[in-house]
């Protein structure tokens, strides 16, 4: 299956570029010849005269013997020839340049695509070290190697059959037989490809398994370091800098060893490859015996070595390529064939008029690896434009129903419905258009006001996320920030407060006009001053929409309903009068909810 991933993958992203490739591969062919082209002429010209031996300059020169015009036409065609090989030079690396880019960029477009289409469970499992080793490094590597190989191999085949035809000439202008030359030529090749071939093979495994453990400690270094910064703070806090210096360097300095174990076995390749070539001479001298060839024709061939080990060695480079980028093949071609938790469905089945009816039919889900589950039998309907207050001890699975709801998984059993259609058969955009999520902690980007409130709302105007601040009672914050909606974020919403945050985070998916909001714990965190006029600002902004409200203070929101979760099942509903009077659950719970609030405010 990973060599059928990897060629698929390699075929997708290879056939968009065809052109560049014939490009490429053609001056691949053309430049060399054309490089050649002066040093192919040689034996033509000795033929033309006999023999150079003795022959003044001047008698080999075009120009009718006339030294001075011979010269100046021979140095013209040189310098042309030159040029001409120049050019073609530069517009093959311009070529490569351009194919190199456009592949990384569409490696990256493709991935990054498919991994913001995977749910939240994917990235907490997989983490960020591997995905941003794939999306970086990963991904100049497969570019790097797909946009070099095939011009690469071809101009090794070039290299290779210039040095051929060289060399014939060559030994046929020495006096040796035609056929004889042919087997002077292909015993050299024989014998360097076999022993060139054998090299290869025992380096390149060890070589692509170096990369292999070089990826994974770069894939734990990446990881270690977007941890660390994204914790300074506490890092700080806890002045714990030290520690956590060393702990990087660790992982640095072992990504760094495992990636010396790498260039060491590639550098033993191209080793072996002059290995090769020396050891080419004592056979070429054994043939040349054999054949009783003329020392003049040893002349010839001995020097020609140095121009094929070049190519040899272009060929084995290009062979250590292959073994370095597959792990890179593999892995982005494993991450692309990684089919989502949460699958479109075949055929959508588009609401027609939503009304904001949410119902939960003995729904039972587990995390995995959980020794129980999170909801057992939860049966729930919520009519339209009710606000509920879902409350619970911590593990109840509050926060785990409306998870459901926007499919961020989907029930192990039972299902989940909107306006009496299970959410499985609407497809995942129109479903999180209809319900919005407003996540405990909601990030805002580093990016504009606006660009932060069209999130999920790309085409709507400035008029509709005024009105959305409006609802938000996030007015004041923006007549707060010097340029309004064109303000910019910074980043970690640093420049705003808990509070300011969620309120603009409400603005966003109020800006889609939802039919359906959840609200997973907006005031936690926050003094119980501001907590109490963010949720009475929240109960004005869900008026006449279905709300479902994570909350540890029932009390302070004035839901319609308030819903008492317990080991998983629902255990009692009504007002919150009803279940402070009448459910003793609900009493303990709201008396230790009390006493947290009143110490975290004597705290501040």
């Amino acid at each position: 299956m990973t060599r059928q991933n990897r060629r698929r993958f390699v075929r997708q992203i290879v056939r968009p570029r065809l052109a560049l490739f014939a490009g490429t591969t053609l001056l691949a062919l053309l430049v060399p010849f054309v490089a050649s082209t002066p040093i192919r002429a040689i034996p033509a010209v000795a033929a033309a005269v006999g023999s150079p031996a003795g022959v003044p300059l001047a008698a080999v020169l075009p120009g009718g013997g006339e030294t001075r015009v011979g010269l100046t036409a021979l140095l013209v065609l040189l310098v042309g020839v030159g040029l001409l090989a120049a050019l073609g030079s530069l517009l093959q690396g311009a070529l490569v340049a351009r194919l190199n880019a456009r592949l990384a960029a569409d490696v990256r477009v493709r991935l990054a695509d498919h991994l913001l289409r995977q749910p939240p469970s994917y990235h907490q499992r997989v983490g960020p070290g591997p995905l941003l080793g794939a999306l970086t490094a990963d991904a100049e590597m497969i570019a790097l190697h797909l946009g070099n190989l095939v011009p690469a191999a071809f101009g090794v085949a070039a290299g290779i059959a210039v040095w051929s035809l060289t060399l014939g000439g060559g030994l046929t202008g020495a006096g040796v037989p035609l056929g004889s030359a042919a087997l002077v030529v292909a015993a050299v090749l024989g014998t360097l490809g076999l022993a060139n071939g054998l090299a290869a093979g025992a380096t390149g495994r060890r070589t692509g398994a170096s990369q292999e453990r070089a990826q994974r400690a770069r894939d734990a270094a990446l990881g270690a370091l977007t941890d660390a910064l994204d914790g300074v703070e506490e890092i700080q806090a806890n002045a714990a800098e030290d520690q956590e210096s060393t702990r990087l360097g660790w992982r640095l300095r072992e990504q760094a060893r495992r990636q010396e174990r790498v260039a060491l076995w590639s550098a033993l390749g191209g080793s072996l490859t002059q290995v090769v070539v020396v050891a080419a001479v004592p056979a070429l001298v054994v043939t040349a015996t054999l054949l009783d060839a003329p020392i003049a024709a040893l002349a010839v061939v001995l020097p020609s070595l140095t121009f094929l080990q070049g190519a040899i060695g272009s060929a084995t480079a290009l062979w250590t390529q292959v073994r370095l980028t597959r792990p890179a093949l593999d892995r982005a071609a494993g991450l692309l064939a990684e089919t989502p938790a949460v699958a479109e469905p075949a055929r959508p089945r588009p609401l027609e008029h939503p009304a904001g009816r949410v119902r939960f039919e003995a729904v039972r889900f587990a995390y995995p690896g959980a020794e129980r589950p999170v909801l057992d039998g939860v049966d729930l309907e919520i009519p339209p434009g009710r606000a509920i207050a879902i409350v619970g001890d911590g593990g109840s699975g509050k926060t785990t129903l409306l998870r459901l709801l926007v499919r961020f998984a989907d029930p192990d059993a039972g299902r989940v419905l909107l306006d009496d259609r299970d959410v499985r058969e609407l497809s995942l955009r129109e479903l999180r258009n209809r319900v919005a999520l407003l996540r405990q902690h909601s990030r805002l980007f580093a990016r504009s006001v606006r660009d932060n409130l069209r999130l999920g709302a790309p085409d709507a105007d400035d008029d509709t996320l005024r009105a959305a601040c409006r609802i938000a009672a996030a007015e004041p914050l923006l007549a707060k920030l010097e340029g309004g909606l064109d303000a910019r974020i910074d980043p970690g919403a640093a420049n705003l407060s808990g509070s300011e945050r969620r309120r603009l985070a409400l603005a966003r998916i109020l800006a889609r006009n939802p039919a359906v909001l959840l609200l997973d714990e907006p005031e936690a965190g926050l003094p119980q001053a501001t907590a109490e006029r963010l949720l009475a600002d929240l109960r004005a902004a869900v008026r006449g929409r279905t709300c479902l409200l994570v909350t540890h203070r029932p009390d302070l929101l004035q839901a319609d309903e308030v819903v008492f979760l317990e080991e998983g099942r629902v255990a009692a509903r009504g007002t919150h009068e009803e279940l402070e009077r009448t459910v003793e659950g609900y009493r303990r719970l709201l008396a230790r909810r009390r006493a947290a609030a009143a110490k975290e405010d004597g705290a501040t």
